[in-house]
């Protein structure tokens, strides 16, 4: 870095401190974008450190959450948020090793998924905390591994939310700055059953139950 990007830098730095803060008369109207990821993996060796061989069970999942509100009176706010989830997940039995000693894993389910959540939602912020809950108006699920749940010859097309229960909880921190701009940490649960694809219910009217916590870091941005 050059000794000129350098003095960019800290003049940047002290603009943004130097900013006035924002009062409650301007944070009607507030705005988030967060986004977590998870990785998770099993294996079986041979002994630790040695040669690596199929996973029994491996997992990737990229998470991003978009979301506004407008507040209508005190600390209660109503707005919408759209939730978007892409990533694989396999799993497998051990079946022991092979003559290199790598791990030998059959029986392998799983693929690749992605779910999209859209709808509105309630919202109670005091200073710096704030909590929400969501409902999944429009909730869509493509899932490699649920083929296993069609609807009549309907194996492959997106799992379809009830609309009884797909709903979202978040508790936010938000940490106070003098911009527009505030990092923000976010705890998520979502709980949510699939009873179709497309317009047909699944074969036996089986209902498919699925939840989660999900951690994420974002922006706030209040205006």
């Amino acid at each position: 870095m050059t000794t000129s990007q350098v003095y960019a830098f800290v003049a940047g730095l002290c603009a943004v401190v130097a900013m006035p803060a924002v009062s409650e008369a301007q944070t009607a109207l507030g705005v988030e974008a967060a986004g977590g990821f998870r990785r998770f993996e099993q294996q079986v060796k041979s002994e630790i450190g040695g040669i690596r061989g199929e996973r029994l069970v491996e997992e990737t999942e990229l998470s991003l959450n978009l979301s506004g509100a407008y507040r209508v009176w005190k600390w209660f706010s109503l707005g919408a948020f759209v939730r978007w989830d892409i990533g694989t997940r396999r799993a497998g039995q051990f079946e022991g090793v092979d003559s290199d000693g790598r791990t030998i894993v059959e029986g392998e389910v799983g693929g690749s998924f992605q779910e999209l959540w859209i709808g509105p939602l309630a919202r109670f912020r005091v200073d710096w905390f704030q909590a929400s809950i969501g409902y999944g108006a429009i909730g869509a699920r493509l899932d490699d591994a649920r083929r296993d749940l069609p609807a009549g010859d309907d194996a492959t097309s997106a799992l379809r939310t009830s609309p009884r229960v797909a709903w979202l909880l978040a508790l936010d921190a938000v940490i106070p700055t003098k911009t527009l701009f505030r990092p923000m940490l976010r705890l998520e649960y979502r709980v949510r059953y699939y009873d179709r694809r497309a317009d047909a219910e699944l074969d036996d009217q089986v209902v498919h139950g699925t939840q989660n916590f999900t951690p994420l870091v974002g922006v706030a941005m209040q205006y």
